[in-house]
């Protein structure tokens, strides 16, 4: 089974995972400030702060 190279590892889990397992993650990574947003855009802590 090779992966799709047309689609991106982070894009093919983020699509089969359910709503379960998403909601999860997004709480985790709201808590440590992910990274990026769902949208893509930099999570930071400070903005909610302000």
């Amino acid at each position: 089974m090779p992966a799709d190279p047309k689609t991106p590892p982070e894009a093919a889990a983020k699509t089969p995972q359910p709503p379960s397992l998403n909601t999860s993650v997004t709480e985790d990574e709201r808590t440590e400030g992910g990274p990026t947003d769902e949208s893509g855009q930099p999570k930071l802590d400070t903005s909610n702060d302000t």
